[in-house]
């Protein structure tokens, strides 16, 4: 019994001391308690942003068809026929047409 006493005990000491540490950690880094580097909303870095750092996996995401489908939709991005077209399946028909360009 003895020794599942000072097992606890140990384990509550290490988790005790191990706060400060994880809070220091973050102060280091400059970053706040919150977890958040930055205030305001999130925006879109951009691809090349990835590129920074992911040098290999840009270059074989690059013109794939993932890249292609991450484009702003328009006349030349949009392969699928939106001339008032209908699709049907499992009971639900879907109409593809066009509304303000």
């Amino acid at each position: 019994m003895r020794n599942w006493k000072l097992a606890g005990f140990l384990a509550t000491l290490v988790i005790v001391l191990s706060i400060p540490i994880y809070y220091l950690r973050f102060e280091k880094a400059g970053v706040p308690r919150n977890g958040r580097a930055e205030e305001g909303p999130a925006t879109f870095a951009g691809s090349l942003k990835c590129k920074e750092c992911h040098q290999k996996e840009y270059d074989k995401w690059l013109d794939s068809n993932h890249d292609h489908a991450m484009e702003a939709a328009n006349e030349k991005t949009v392969l699928g026929d939106f001339n008032d077209a209908v699709f049907q399946t499992h009971g639900v028909a879907s109409r593809f047409y066009k509304k303000d360009g």
